[in-house]
């Protein structure tokens, strides 16, 4: 059973990211669709309404995080699941336990009762509603994180001069606001447990962070001077190669001889092109523009192969 089966189980009809899915094919879902395996949303809708839970419904959606968008990253947490439940958070735990148990899948989500210990003393005030509300929370976070990975390259800094009259986007997408899940700021200061889809390169040194700590790591990783874009590679290796190298507790740091040597090598290539432009003015040529650190980068491949 992949994750993409979940996904089709219980799908949200919620849109919050649109990345590019990673192995949810358009065809299979208009398939489904016309076939009603997946339903509608007013039959959803109708549905949830219908079961008798024994958990108070809330005004949200507790399943945001079943989208078309996210297939890959459900997959991604059912495979780390099977190989070691302990390696993903109690919520994903809870959820594909359920699934394979056969539970409805609008009610997949929801905490069995048999992971909810009342007692009395300290652990009197846990109730199904509040763990809920914490798996929920936690799924929140992970889409806070997703939002950074898909756009948080459009507020990277990427005027070093503070030319304010650049042709820069100077919006702010509202998915990079904790706000827009529901968070306050009191919740910036509320723990919350790393895993594979919380920044899992931070997992060994700090296994816990707060919400605000998450985010600033994120804006540091992927606001910052370079604009990171990648999540709509088709091939998910290719993506967690990328984001292992990125999403890192200490980034790689130049020493100044090493900034040195690649600003050389830039005004080398610039040099070369300009050379080449007035010297042959007449002849069929493609300019460096945009790529001018490709010839750094060149250099530095062969050196590295020396």
């Amino acid at each position: 059973m992949s994750g993409s089966m979940f996904l089709r189980a219980g799908r949200s009809a919620l849109n919050i990211l649109r990345p590019k899915p990673f192995g949810l094919h358009h065809t299979s879902l208009t398939k489904l669709r016309a076939s009603g395996a997946i339903p509608s949303l007013n039959a959803v809708r109708t549905k949830v309404s219908a079961v008798n839970s024994p958990y108070p419904q809330t005004s949200q959606s507790n399943d945001v995080f079943l989208q078309g968008s996210t297939a890959g990253y459900v997959d991604e947490m059912y495979q780390a699941w099977l190989k070691d439940p302990n390696s993903v958070h109690l919520s994903w735990q809870v959820y594909f336990r359920n699934m394979q148990a056969g539970v409805n899948p609008l009610e997949a989500f929801q905490p069995p009762p048999t992971l909810v210990h009342i007692t009395t003393g300290i652990g009197a005030g846990l109730t199904p509603s509040s763990q809920t509300f914490n798996v929920t929370d936690h799924m929140k976070v992970q889409l806070i994180v997703r939002a950074y990975q898909v756009r948080g390259h459009q507020i990277a800094q990427l005027d070093p001069l503070g030319i304010m009259h650049a042709d820069l986007d100077p919006s702010i997408p509202s998915e990079l606001d904790p706000s827009y899940y529901g968070f306050t700021e009191r919740d910036l200061d509320r723990v919350f447990t790393l895993g594979p889809g919380i920044l899992p390169g931070f997992m060994e040194s700090t296994p816990k962070m707060t919400l605000r700590e998450i985010v600033e790591h994120c804006k540091k990783t992927y606001c910052k001077t370079i604009g990171i874009e990648y999540i709509h590679i088709v091939d998910r290796v290719q993506c967690d190669w990328i984001r292992s190298r990125m999403e890192i507790e200490k980034p790689f740091d130049y020493s100044k001889e090493e900034k040195h040597m690649i600003l050389d090598r830039l005004i080398w290539s610039d040099s070369f092109e300009r050379f080449v432009a007035t010297k042959y003015p007449n002849e069929k040529r493609f300019g460096l523009e945009g790529c001018e650190s490709l010839i750094p980068g060149m250099k530095a491949l062969v050196s590295h192969m020396k």
